[in-house]
């Protein structure tokens, strides 16, 4: 079966670096194992930045005395000519939504469990994350909204306490999401422009694109190459696929790369594309009805 998944939190920075510890506090407080805690931010000049910054970093290890033990990853959006100080353009939107589509994508190839927190940061920088989550969370991934009343904003405004004692006023609300839970076909980079489009009529539009590929690639490998791809969209490693089917694990392989091939060529993907077990699985799996 799939690799035991990680638990990451990611959120996203302004000039309220509470926001951050906060809502994770919360998140530990319910027994979740979060190991890596990714804040993603822009990189504006103003020094109240560099101060949220600093003063959040000073919570995570290797500093002495912090409240946590998860490993602390500042994400900084960048575009094609440097850092996004601010998101007043075109290709700055689509800088913030080429990150989410890079840091969702990598952590769902390695079958981690995403807790997004959208309080934080630009209000923007929530929306596009909301935008580009449906296409890669699952049923596991949560995503989340930090309730605080106004004393306790005026209290911690600006870092001044980074935590608060567990109070029934400040709290998660969890919100709804679709699960897609399938990589996009193409890079936001290619997508005509930076317009956001409605989550459910975009998850719609792939589904039947991803139907279409799936059935492809079906059509065009042999019956041994079926019965792997199978196995691979009902989860399984490679290992696994082998001693279930009875044949050598080089056999595994070779039929995995046929079928990688098959999937290169329906997605119109680059050579070199990385492509997994989880990846098999999240898109083949929602129509293994079809594939007979």
């Amino acid at each position: 079966m799939p690799q035991t998944a990680r638990h990451i939190y990611i959120a996203m920075l302004g000039g309220q670096p509470q926001i951050v510890t906060l809502a994770l506090d919360r998140l530990l407080a319910r027994d979740l194992p979060i190991e890596e805690a990714i804040v993603v931010h822009l990189a504006p000049r103003s020094p109240r930045y560099q101060t949220a910054l600093e003063r959040l970093e000073r919570e995570f290890p290797p500093h002495a005395g912090t409240p946590y033990t998860c490993r602390y990853r500042p994400l900084v959006v960048h575009a094609p000519t440097g850092r996004v100080e601010d998101l007043d353009t075109d290709p700055s939107v689509t800088a913030v939504c080429q990150t989410f589509h890079d840091l969702f994508g990598q952590l769902k190839q390695q079958y981690d469990i995403i807790h997004l927190c959208v309080s934080g940061g630009r209000r923007l920088l929530g929306i596009l994350a909301l935008s580009v989550a449906p296409f890669y969370f699952g049923y596991a991934d949560r995503v989340w909204h930090l309730h605080s009343p106004d004393a306790v904003q005026q209290q911690t405004r600006d870092g001044a306490l980074m935590h608060v004692d567990d109070r029934d006023d400040v709290r998660l609300i969890e919100l709804s999401l679709f699960p897609g839970g399938r990589l996009l076909p193409t890079r936001p980079s290619a997508w005509p422009g930076p317009t956001l489009v409605s989550p459910t009529a975009a998850l719609d539009d792939l589904d039947n694109q991803d139907r279409r590929r799936c059935l492809r690639v079906w059509r065009n490998l042999s019956p041994a190459q079926r019965r792997v791809l199978r196995a691979f969209a009902g989860g399984y490693d490679a290992q696994t696929v082998a001693a279930q089917l009875g044949i050598s694990l080089s056999t595994v392989n070779t039929h995995k790369t046929v079928i990688y091939d098959e999937c290169r060529i329906a997605w119109d993907l680059p050579d070199g594309q990385p492509r997994n077990y989880y990846w098999l699985h999240q898109t083949f799996n929602p129509y293994l009805t079809d594939l007979v």
